[in-house]
């Protein structure tokens, strides 16, 4: 699955007005992600002078079944994984939140991230349902924050990793690969330094960012410094009410990067259980393991709904210089299994729960309760 860079969960607030879930907009960028969906699957086929939907479906039928097993369920280990983090935060503050629940919550941030820019509607989408079970806007800002957080966290780490295993399998990417890869890499670290700056440093990073807007002030880049330099100081004070929550909390900071690390872990690993699956060697699943940790941090560098178009190039450009035969099917058939069938699968999810969390449900639900 490519990965989207959530947003900050500042938007919670907002999710308890109106519908809170902004339905029209999900409905709108749906229809958009399908757009690029079909566009990015075709300029792959079409750049493929032997591709045959005949010798295609050949290749999925000859896959070892056992091993498309393992993949399907690191897929849905993508899912769960999340949703164990924001359980476990949640029964950490005294919130009894079920799998089901946290299986919803989860469900809300990757479909909504996948279908918006940069991933901006994941979170706020998540704290519609997590308000819904009735928890307060800063608890659940504070969750989401916190696992934002241990997410980018997570991909640093495996980043890390990769680098420290084979970075000839770096240097093995063409030149603009490389450059989208180190600009991913930068945009991880960065995001990284800024998040633990607003657990941690609420004061360094106001007078950081205070600093920013006086000097473009000053070079008549924007107007009216003042007024955004009031905005800044009350989007840094809720911020720190909402961090405090989870200041002192090493445990729980510990635990959840941990799913977190297992979530992107089962994220990565679809590709590698594809390509085995495809009849691939197992010595070679570990550099594709690798090839798709560098695809995933390139796809980090571009504000597109999923990285769609963008992770489909770095993975055919991986998958041909490590020499793998039809490499444009196994982009093409890991790429439905791990991000596809994961954006369905979640859809369907928020289908549903957008009924079973109705007011009108909900108020049925609590008087059933009630009469027990």
């Amino acid at each position: 699955m490519a990965d989207t860079q959530k947003n900050s969960a500042g938007n919670t607030a907002d999710a308890q007005k109106s519908d809170g879930f902004g339905t029209k907009k999900r409905i709108l960028w749906t229809i958009v992600f399908i757009v690029i969906a079909a566009l990015s699957i075709w300029a792959v086929i079409s750049q493929t002078g032997n591709f045959s939907f005949k010798s295609f479906a050949e290749f999925v039928k000859n896959s070892n079944p056992y091993w498309l097993a393992g993949a399907f369920i690191s897929m849905l280990g993508f899912i769960f994984f999340e949703a164990f983090a924001l359980i476990y935060i949640c029964r950490a503050f005294g919130y009894k939140t079920g799998l089901k629940s946290g299986f919803v919550y989860s469900a809300a941030d990757i479909y909504v991230s996948a279908i918006t820019p940069s991933a901006t509607g994941g979170q706020p989408a998540s704290a519609y349902f997590m308000m819904k079970d009735g928890m307060p806007g800063t608890f659940v800002t504070a969750a989401l924050i916190c696992n934002l957080v241990m997410y980018t966290s997570a991909m640093v780490v495996l980043g890390l990793i990769a680098v420290l295993l084979s970075l000839k399998t770096f240097f093995g990417f063409g030149i603009i690969s490389k450059l989208l890869i180190a600009l991913g890499i930068v945009a991880q670290i960065g995001l990284l330094v800024f998040f633990i700056m607003v657990l941690l440093k609420k004061g360094l990073l106001e007078k950081l960012c205070a600093s920013v807007l006086k000097f473009l002030g000053k070079l008549h880049i924007i107007r009216k410094v003042d007024k955004k330099l009031a905005k800044l100081q009350k989007k840094m004070d809720a911020y720190s009410e909402h961090t405090s929550l989870l200041r002192g909390q090493g445990k729980l900071l510990f635990m959840v990067f941990i799913f977190n690390l297992l979530q992107r872990f089962c994220q990565i690993m679809v590709t590698p259980l594809t390509y085995l699956a495809s009849g691939g060697e197992l010595s070679k699943a570990v550099d594709v393991f690798i090839t798709q940790v560098y695809v995933v941090l390139g796809s980090n560098c571009v504000p597109i709904p999923g990285g769609m178009g963008v992770t489909d190039y770095l993975m055919l450009d991986g998958f041909e210089k490590l020499g793998i035969a039809n490499y444009e099917f196994l982009e093409l058939f890991s790429r439905f299994l791990s991000f596809y069938m994961c954006i369905i699968i979640c859809g369907i999810t928020i289908l549903v729960s957008c009924v079973t969390y109705s007011d009108k449900a909900r108020s049925k639900k609590q008087k059933k309760q009630e009469a027990k």
